[in-house]
């Protein structure tokens, strides 16, 4: 970067580069004490308390059954307030 005060294009384009480079770096790793907003495939199967291969027989066998997933860095990942919310709907055992 120049020391102009002003971020080039180019200075930017490079900034989120490095940025998007330690999101890949730094996702699913937790920081203690901090619960992870969006959670990955294997995070949320034991987040609703099943087996990881369980929760992908659930998203290919019942279309809509699970909270959408959104897409986070080329991966699939879950909004832990979305599950919250979807366990609040389902009947007590």
């Amino acid at each position: 970067m120049k020391n102009t005060g002003h971020a080039t294009q180019e200075d930017v384009k490079r900034l989120e580069n490095k940025i998007s480079v330690l999101d890949r770096k730094l996702a699913g790793k937790s920081v203690p004490g901090i619960e992870p907003a969006l959670l990955s495939a294997r995070e949320t199967a034991a987040y609703i308390g099943m087996s990881y291969g369980a929760f992908r027989t659930l998203k290919s066998t019942k279309p809509g059954y699970l909270p959408p997933a959104v897409i986070r860095n080329g991966c699939l990942v879950w909004r832990r307030t979305d599950l919250d919310r979807w366990i609040s709907t389902l009947p007590k055992e």
